[in-house]
């Protein structure tokens, strides 16, 4: 278990992707960025590195989404779920 890949979020179907699938590319990116945002915003007052690392997690998601947001799309035109490292 990691901040990024906490027990209470494991089921059928990651909390992440449900977000995505319920949005558009456009406002699943804003999404990632805020998050970004946030992260980086209150690293030195409240999370420390761990919110870093979070920041970190969200960003590399915004980077793998807009890598792909116009390529590998299924034939329903949806994007493949996002893959997680293990570190």
């Amino acid at each position: 278990m990691s901040a990024h890949d906490p027990e209470h979020y494991k089921g059928a179907i990651q909390c992440i992707d449900a977000i995505r699938e319920s949005m558009t590319a456009e406002a699943f990116a804003g999404y990632l960025k805020g998050n970004v945002q946030k992260y980086l915003w209150r690293y030195e007052k409240k999370g420390g590195v761990e919110d870093l690392r979070k920041a970190n997690v969200y960003l590399n998601w915004l980077i793998e989404h807009e890598d792909t947001r116009n390529n590998e799309r299924d034939e329903r035109g949806k994007l493949p779920p996002i893959v997680r490292s293990t570190t």
